[in-house]
């Protein structure tokens, strides 16, 4: 399997879950697995949805990633509600669903989002290859 169907596949099961979840809070369905769910979903999906932006060589490192941003974000969440105090963790859930999966949604299209960090990354290079031939010069003790 390809790297890009693996995205467009996690990114699928990232939707999913997110839908799942969303689901079982709005309609404050009963249901011995719903604790599961919902620690499945801010686990991974928040963080992941922002982290599936960069493509990494690695899709262990970008899961790892995803999850620690995730906990960042639920924990920035969780702090912004007990600042404003209003705990309303249905209405959070909700929210932070609402907001990760269009940032999913691309990938499930297989629209590549990321192609425009390949155009910064190829100006990145020249731009340290003119400032590399600079420091060259500096060290070869010519002065500008």
């Amino acid at each position: 399997m390809s790297a890009s169907t693996s995205r467009r596949w996690r990114a699928g099961a990232l939707i999913a879950l997110a839908a799942v979840a969303t689901a079982l809070t709005v309609t404050d369905l009963q249901w011995d697995g719903r604790t599961l769910v919902s620690v499945a979903f801010h686990l991974l999906v928040p963080g992941c949805a922002v982290v599936s932006w960069r493509k990494l060589d690695d899709p262990l490192t970008e899961v790892t990633l995803g999850v620690a941003l995730s906990i960042a974000i639920g924990t920035g969440v969780a702090l912004a509600m007990i600042a404003i105090d209003r705990w309303e963790p249905a209405v959070a859930q909700v929210g932070l669903a609402v907001a990760s999966t269009p940032l999913l949604v691309p990938q499930v299209r297989g629209t590549d989002h990321g192609a425009g960090d390949d155009a910064v990354d190829d100006a990145d290079d020249d731009a340290d290859g003119a400032d590399d031939s600079g420091d060259a010069d500096d060290e070869a003790g010519t002065s500008r």
